[in-house]
């Protein structure tokens, strides 16, 4: 059950990696570098974003080809991209 465990955490850290070199060679540099990859599971990636204007940004981008161009370029399954507005990464 350990072993089990320990598996499937070193295989959720390489999606997470993965999905972050996917992130960083696809999106815009203005909108990576005020985001943070928090992680994939089940196909859909979890993204924190600083606020609602770039939530709103951001999703109109995936929705227009963003989200193709990351599902290339991650090569795993990959359904969606949750956004979650993290005050911590605030602009400021």
């Amino acid at each position: 059950m350990v072993d089990q465990f320990r598996r499937e955490a070193s295989r959720a850290r390489r999606g997470a990696g993965d999905l972050l070199d996917a992130w960083e060679a696809v999106v815009p540099p203005e909108i990576a570098a005020v985001t943070r990859v928090r992680g994939v599971q089940g196909g859909v990636a979890r993204v924190g974003v600083p606020d609602a204007a770039t939530s709103y940004e951001l999703d109109r981008r995936l929705r227009n080809g963003l989200l193709a161009e990351l599902r290339l370029a991650f090569r795993s399954p990959l359904r969606r991209v949750r956004l979650e507005i993290d005050g911590s990464l605030s602009r400021d």
